[in-house]
């Protein structure tokens, strides 16, 4: 898995991510890892995965949250998934 190394947030157009947006750093078979913040995000959580334009063209779950971003799985669109590409992850359940 590469390293997850802090560096400025940008989409593959060259503007600057959404707040509190990841960016896929590789594709793997189904496992997408992405660097970013993490504050809030935890296991079982799906995200969206967006193109250039903010189409949503991929969904991913979380398996494992790491200190500078996350490792996930690719649960539909794995073919559009690009490196560079934009995450956003659905606001966490509440707790019982």
């Amino acid at each position: 898995m590469p390293h997850l190394a802090p560096s400025p947030a940008s989409t593959p157009s060259g503007k600057p991510a959404a707040a509190g947006a990841l960016l896929v750093v590789d594709v793997t078979d189904e496992l997408v890892s992405a660097r970013g913040p993490v504050a809030g995000l935890q296991p079982m959580q799906f995200g969206r995965v967006l193109d250039a334009q903010g189409a949503t063209v991929a969904r991913v779950m979380i398996l494992r949250v790491l200190d500078q971003g996350v490792l996930a799985s690719a649960i539909a669109g794995k073919e559009r998934i690009a490196r560079g590409a934009t995450l956003l992850f659905d606001a966490a359940p509440a707790s019982p």
